[in-house]
């Protein structure tokens, strides 16, 4: 990468770090936060089954949780099977003849959840706004030409196959699904956030079971390409990264930083790109 790319790259982290920040002493964040507090935190093996069944998955919940923010399952949707933990209570006697009560682990039950894609009902408080506006430049069409180059596709998808995401990014077939009825400057900027996740997180990605920092950097990825193109996507970057990554955005940050450089270096070393970037 060039040293004009490299300070560009970094003034733009920067700005993307500062805004971050900026957004969680915000009315919107004590919102979002308050919202947040209701969902439990899965395991990361609950994490993954999750995943599997349903990989778009974003916010994810029991039924009755759904019911507390005034959002409810539509009838027929079918739950995602997670493990609970069944705890047991016993009390009895120690050695000494006192009364103690002890607590453990006693196997695990399958339940359901479900996502919000499978919910209807109040919106819930948000820090991301879609980016909304025409894609003058002929963006989306460059960035997936440089896409098809390194032998990808790129294809649109409706809500049937890509539920609430916005976008996909397959690594065994090497595609890259885009929502078809999004506004054409927020398909841009989830092409370059999907571009993000193709480049950085295919089996060798040591951290890919990290899925706050994985987001973080396909949103670096994007927010970063997007400034280059002219596109400013303040209004969805900050608010994604700062949801997938709380305090921690600013390190995770400046921690993949050069993995972030190295990426956005790939998609401008196509000669159309770069004859556009800024």
């Amino acid at each position: 990468m060039d040293t004009d790319m490299q300070d560009r790259t970094g003034e733009l982290l920067a700005r993307l770090e500062a805004g971050t920040l900026a957004l969680q002493d915000s009315q919107r964040w004590t919102e979002y936060l308050a919202m947040s507090a209701r969902f439990h935190r899965y395991s990361m093996g609950n994490v993954l089954l999750i995943t599997l069944q349903c990989p778009e998955a974003t916010q994810v919940a029991g039924f009755k949780t759904w019911l507390t923010v005034d959002r409810h399952v539509r009838k027929g949707e079918k739950g995602l099977r997670i493990l609970a933990p069944m705890m047991y209570k016993r009390t009895g006697l120690n050695d000494a003849g006192e009364e103690v009560t002890k607590t453990g682990l006693r196997g695990f039950r399958s339940v359901a959840v479900f996502d919000v894609s499978q919910t209807d009902g109040a919106d819930l408080p948000s820090v991301v706004s879609l980016l909304d506006g025409q894609d003058e430049s002929g963006a989306f069409d460059m960035l997936a030409r440089a896409v098809k180059s390194w032998g990808w596709t790129v294809a649109d998808a409706d809500s049937t196959a890509l539920g609430a995401a916005n976008g996909m990014t397959c690594h065994q077939t090497r595609e890259i699904l885009i929502h078809a009825d999004r506004p054409p400057v927020q398909r841009v900027k989830t092409l370059a956030h999907e571009i993000g996740h193709a480049i950085l997180h295919g089996d060798d990605c040591a951290h890919r079971d990290q899925r706050g920092l994985v987001e973080l950097e396909a949103e670096s990825v994007a927010y970063v390409i997007c400034a280059r193109l002219g596109i400013v996507s303040d209004d969805y970057s900050f608010g994604y990264v700062a949801g997938w990554t709380g305090e921690n955005a600013q390190t995770l940050i400046r921690t993949s930083a050069e993995r972030v450089r190295d990426a956005v270096a790939q998609v401008f070393a196509d000669d159309q790109m770069a004859q556009v970037a800024a």
